[in-house]
């Protein structure tokens, strides 16, 4: 039978951020040990990624693979991102520090998977790698973007540096049908004569028969995955494929593996459906279309509306600054139509967070609010409190707002949100409501307040809020439902960083807080009354 790679491991985990629990692996590297599966990509080698959010099969260090049972007589591989090492003119030496000789490793192969414009720019990182001893392949991602001329110089000019072992092309936008793909091999075979592979994605639930085609027509292995776990709608399935070529495949013999697969499908719930279709069909990268349907607020119609604007300008490489344009506001516009230039001048101001401590301590918060008649802030519907006592709801996120978006017009309050920077695909949701059109952009370690927009580092609502404060100008401030992150967490920095950067700019030295609180600055209200 022709050799199959399988790349569950790899290309599954973009769903789970290649966190696989060690029980499932131990299971998928024994099922395989029972096919003819011949080489087995474990995961990816990323170079920059942080390793304290991102599972062991993003990085598979060698002294973590040596832990497994890795199936012999298997090829085991991992692949590497090409452009990570393209980004300054000395990147090609960092093979040195992430891979040791190949004697010494767990690794036969390594993949670079690289843009098929970029793929000759590759030239002295496979040569470092052939030179520890690797099997190189090069993955041409989106190939079928290429012209004909352009992919045969692109071909040409590896063929030149006699260094790599196999060049497979990917359909990497799920677009392609049988056809295209004999053309792509033809075009390739025509300047190289080594080994072509093949990776399919299933947008179009073609993955399994243009993966056929390639092995019909020529192609020395093809790629797949248990259950076609892969970004976007995925891959060809590696069990359908072995019943297809494998006379001697036993379904029993991954019938565990694929059970444990199953429950991960519940969760993520990859698979090719309508939108991935019609994203194949616009060249529209899968990886927009996977981030829409996992958050699980956007409506099919938003879904569509999205692929719509997005098949009106390039979008065959996922830009996150070009997601967040469509679904929720521009990275570059920060003003809103309203200025909150002193709307709080002179007032006392009561902000409510989310904390669990708000309902705890209900009835302090009440007795503060009769007794001192506050402007009562709330970050996000807050349902500990009584609705008369709510003057103003803020609101930031967008995930948040189509959360809560049906609930505003019941409680009949004023929103603060940055309404004109968010995506029009919102539509007429926002329509009709009491909006304080007050902006706000994402800017890279950026804390800045202006009359009708601000920037900031995130767009989490508690910076939005404290950027709003800084033009509301009010006299007083008090807080509750601000409980804060132990120092350990990673949030803890973050949100102190917020917090400070509002007491440099207001002159402020302290806050007081109706309820406990882990922030630094946060001085307890009813000790102070003392």
């Amino acid at each position: 039978m022709r050799p199959i790679l399988d790349c569950t491991l790899r290309d599954g985990g973009y769903y789970n951020n290649w966190k696989f629990k060690r029980d499932l692996v131990s299971k998928y590297l024994s099922s395989i040990n029972h096919t003819n599966i011949s080489h087995i990509e474990i995961g990816f080698r990323f170079k920059d990624l942080d390793r304290n959010s991102f599972g062991k099969h993003a990085f598979c260090g060698e002294s973590y693979l040596s832990e497994l049972s890795l199936p012999r007589g298997k090829k085991i591989g991992v692949m590497i991102n090409g452009s990570d090492f393209l980004k300054n003119s000395k990147g090609y030496l960092s093979i040195d520090s992430m891979f040791v000789d190949a004697k010494h490793s767990q690794l036969q192969f390594v993949r670079i998977a690289i843009d098929s414009k970029k793929a000759i720019q590759c030239k002295r990182i496979a040569k470092k790698l052939e030179k520890k001893g690797y099997q190189v392949m090069i993955n041409l991602m989106q190939a079928n973007i290429l012209s004909k001329n352009k992919l045969e110089r692109v071909i040409s000019n590896i063929n030149s540096w006699n260094t790599v072992s196999t060049i497979y092309f990917a359909d990497s936008l799920g677009a392609m049908n049988p056809e295209e793909v004999r053309i792509i091999f033809r075009t390739i075979r025509k300047h190289w004569k080594g080994d072509i592979g093949f990776h399919a994605h299933d947008s179009k639930s073609l993955a399994l028969i243009n993966t056929l085609t390639a092995y019909k027509i020529g192609c020395k292995i093809c790629d797949s995955t248990f259950l076609g776990m892969g970004r976007g709608a995925g891959n060809a399935k590696t069990e359908s494929l072995l019943a297809e070529v494998d006379n001697n495949f036993k379904l029993k013999d991954v019938l565990s593996c694929l059970n444990s697969f199953k429950n991960l499908q519940k969760i993520y719930k990859w698979g090719p459906n309508i939108f991935y279709h019609l994203a194949a069909e616009y060249k529209i990268h899968p990886t927009y279309i996977q981030n829409l349907l996992e958050v699980k607020r956007y409506s099919e119609e938003h879904v569509m509306r999205t692929i719509d604007q997005l098949r009106k300008i390039k979008s065959t490489r996922f830009n996150e600054n070009q997601m967040l344009s469509f679904t929720y506001f521009s990275e570059s516009k920060h003003q809103g139509k309203w200025s909150a230039s002193d709307f709080l001048k002179k007032k006392k101001v009561l902000v409510i967070g989310s904390g669990s401590s708000v309902a705890k301590n209900i009835g302090k918060i009440n007795d503060f609010i009769s007794k001192n008649k506050p402007h009562v802030i709330t970050t996000n519907i807050n349902n500990s409190l009584k609705n008369d006592y709510v003057d103003t709801i803020i609101s930031s996120n967008v995930e948040r707002v189509l959360l809560e978006v049906d609930s505003y017009k019941e409680l009949n309050k004023q929103i603060i949100m940055p309404k004109s920077c968010f995506s029009k695909l919102l539509g007429k949701k926002l329509d009709k409501l009491n909006i304080l059109d007050y902006g706000l952009a994402i800017k890279k370690g950026a804390f800045l307040s202006r009359k009708r927009g601000c920037f900031s580092n995130s767009s989490i609502v508690t910076a939005y809020m404290l950027l709003f404060l800084c033009q509301a100008n009010p006299k007083e401030i008090y807080f509750a439902g601000f409980d804060g992150y132990s120092k350990r967490h990673p949030k803890f920095i973050e949100l102190e960083s917020f917090f400070r950067n509002f007491m440099e700019i207001t002159k402020r030295k302290n806050f007081l807080s109706l309820t406990p609180s882990y922030h630094t600055m946060f001085l307890d209200f009813y000790d102070s009354q003392k």
